[in-house]
């Protein structure tokens, strides 16, 4: 029967093994990462960016508007039943849109933020 000495040298042993692996793994994704990261920051480094993005946040506050009326609409029109559910639906729609271009907006920022976490945390990790 092993004694407590010789699992905790086998549980040392395996928990070294899984935590250098993790950063082979580590090193093996940051050149991937980092030319991610190299492509967001050139996007949003491109003139046209600004553009995109004002667009999109034009487009939010269209859609927030129309939202709006929509739900003074559901709460104190005279619809009932089916029409009711038209309007419930047309605001789940608008909410769908709104999300999707909050997504749209954050994707290359995000990109950029966590190719810089990463990049920090494996540099920390190859210290």
């Amino acid at each position: 029967m092993p004694e407590l000495k010789e699992y905790i040298a086998l549980a040392k042993s395996i928990q070294d093994k899984e935590q250098t692996r993790h950063v082979h793994e580590l090193r093996s994704a940051l050149p991937r990462i980092t030319d991610i990261t190299h492509k967001a920051q050139t996007v949003l480094d491109h003139p046209g960016w600004q553009f995109f993005a004002d667009s999109l946040e034009t487009r939010i506050q269209a859609i927030e508007k129309k939202r709006a009326v929509k739900t003074r609409q559901m709460i104190f029109g005279t619809e009932m039943g089916h029409e009711l559910e038209l309007v419930k639906i047309e605001l789940n729609v608008m909410d769908a849109e709104i999300a999707g271009l909050r997504y749209a907006a954050g994707l290359i920022p995000d990109a950029i933020e966590t190719g810089g976490i990463i990049r920090a945390a494996a540099g920390s990790v190859a210290d």
